[in-house]
């Protein structure tokens, strides 16, 4: 499934990307850093995910992507893509989680 990203450049450019879902299931990786839902900090210790515990703003479910057309595609559980360097997994036990990268 092809996804349309967004990119902004010098605030006047735009610049349109495809996002690529693929199945891929999430598997935390020991010392890395995720975020949970665009919201809290995780870390992964001992093959599990530990994540702050912020009370987070409702706004577009976690697990789905603003196209350019400004619909949403849902982004079953199971299922990667990546956001500039990170990566992302839609899970079924923590919503979206991604990697927390400088890019």
């Amino acid at each position: 499934m092809k996804v349309f990203g967004v990119a902004f450049v010098l605030s006047t450019l735009i610049v349109w990307t495809y996002q690529t879902v693929v199945k891929e299931d999430f598997v935390c990786v020991k010392g890395t850093t995720y975020k949970e839902n665009d919201c809290n900090n995780c870390l992964c210790n001992e093959g599990r995910l530990s994540c702050s515990r912020k009370s987070c703003s409702v706004g577009t479910p976690s697990c789905m992507i603003r196209n350019e057309d400004d619909t949403v595609t849902t982004v079953d559980n199971g299922n990667a893509w990546n956001v500039d360097c990170n990566r992302c997994w839609c899970t079924r036990a923590y919503g979206k989680v991604c990697t927390v990268k400088k890019c």
